[in-house]
């Protein structure tokens, strides 16, 4: 199920004077680079995690239904469903009704479930015919940020920024532990 970013998000879960701070950077001339590695940091803590840290609006699309009327979302934490459609074959999408389904996202992955007695139609092309879009993240400030994933930010922003001095990056234990609660743990 393909996920498409709609536009990035307004905001890092960390500051730029939170970052000079951290890193014990006091010279103005660095800002863009260190703005920069905010930004790749944050990348790397979400794909470390498959969290969204702040707020987006993105959208998943499908082939087909789940059998079960269970539809498990990629993106995390969602906070809304904004939108669910599916094309039919002569392209026009037809939107469904919020009075259909409901959000169960206190579940990890979150959830779309049909209610009881409700159908979906079927979309009419072979591929990426369901349209589900969605706001995700813990919210548009980097207060709303969980702290042990700003921390984990700005750790990996400590390495990142490190690389200009020739260190060698390394991924230290206490980095590790911070992102632990926060990984999605899957059996195959």
């Amino acid at each position: 199920m393909p996920v498409y970013q709609l536009m990035p998000p307004g905001k890092e879960p960390v500051t730029l004077a939170e970052a000079r701070q951290y890193l014990r950077d006091g010279l103005n001339e660095d800002d863009a680079l260190i703005a920069s590695l905010i930004t790749a940091a944050r990348e790397w803590v979400e794909r470390e995690t498959g969290l969204s840290l702040i707020s987006r609006n993105v959208v998943e699309l499908l082939d087909d239904w789940p059998q079960s009327p269970i539809l498990s979302l990629q993106s995390a934490p969602v906070r809304e469903v904004l939108q669910l459609q599916v094309e039919g074959a002569e392209g026009a999408a037809a939107t469904i009704n919020a009075a259909h389904y409901y959000l169960d996202n206190a579940s990890r992955p979150a959830r779309l479930v049909r209610r009881e007695g409700r159908n979906w139609p079927r979309p009419g092309i072979a591929k990426g015919g369901i349209r589900v879009s969605l706001t995700i993240g813990f919210g548009a400030e980097p207060e709303d940020v969980p702290q042990a994933l700003r921390q984990a930010v700005l750790m990996q922003l400590a390495v990142l920024y490190g690389l200009r001095a020739g260190e060698v990056p390394v991924i230290n234990a206490e980095l590790r532990k911070l992102l632990q609660p926060f990984r999605q743990v899957r059996l195959q």
